[in-house]
């Protein structure tokens, strides 16, 4: 009868202690579950948020170039020349190729740096840079603005770049009758220009 007692006393020590073997391993596993999946959902919100921002960046180039085209082509009124894409908040929409303006907005800024919203009495002959503000998603913006290439010897061409940490302004210079180019930049934080190639910008 002893015997008995102390073998089933040993039996139920054994489940026991499976039983705590096999909730601590089970408290393990799942652990490590939740930690790749938090891993993972990270990693894909991160790659959302870079795919956005590229895309905005884009976005703003895009419109950039738009507008410098239509200025070095054509002549009259802001509004006039463009159209449909002119609002009455001071900027012009890309065209709907591109997206329309969920995706760029351009803004006109005169010899001041101050944006123009007079489209319709100011002449495009007074803008002497363009700034795009890109989107993508409605959640991400990044901004470019490039100066208009001044008639004579020498094109000059400026890019401001707007990113969540950081903003700077790039200018390029390019002789038209040699081809040779120098730029410089120059970030938020700093007033110090910094030579990109050889010789001196202005």
């Amino acid at each position: 009868m002893k015997q008995k007692t102390k073998h089933a006393k040993s039996n139920k020590a054994r489940k026991g202690s499976a039983l705590l073997l096999s909730a601590i391993l089970l408290f393990v596993v799942l652990s490590m579950v939740v930690s790749l999946t938090y891993v993972t959902v990270m990693e894909q919100k991160m790659s959302q948020k870079t795919k956005s921002s590229v895309g905005s960046f884009f976005n703003a180039e895009s419109g950039v170039e738009w507008a410098l085209n239509k200025i070095a082509n054509t002549s009259g009124k802001i509004a006039a020349v463009f159209g449909a894409q002119w609002k009455t908040g001071g900027y012009a929409a890309c065209p709907d190729s591109f997206g329309g303006e969920n995706t760029c907005k351009v803004y006109f800024l005169d010899d001041q740096g101050k944006v123009i919203t007079d489209g319709t009495g100011t002449d495009i002959s007074a803008v002497k840079a363009v700034r795009s503000v890109g989107s993508q998603g409605q959640e991400t913006q990044r901004a470019i603005e490039a100066a208009v290439a001044a008639s004579g010897d020498y094109q000059l061409q400026c890019m401001f770049m707007a990113f969540s940490a950081s903003a700077g302004v790039t200018c390029c210079r390019m002789d038209t009758s040699t081809g040779a180019t120098t730029c410089r930049f120059a970030n938020s934080s700093s007033a110090a220009w910094s030579p990109f190639g050889v010789g001196t910008l202005f």
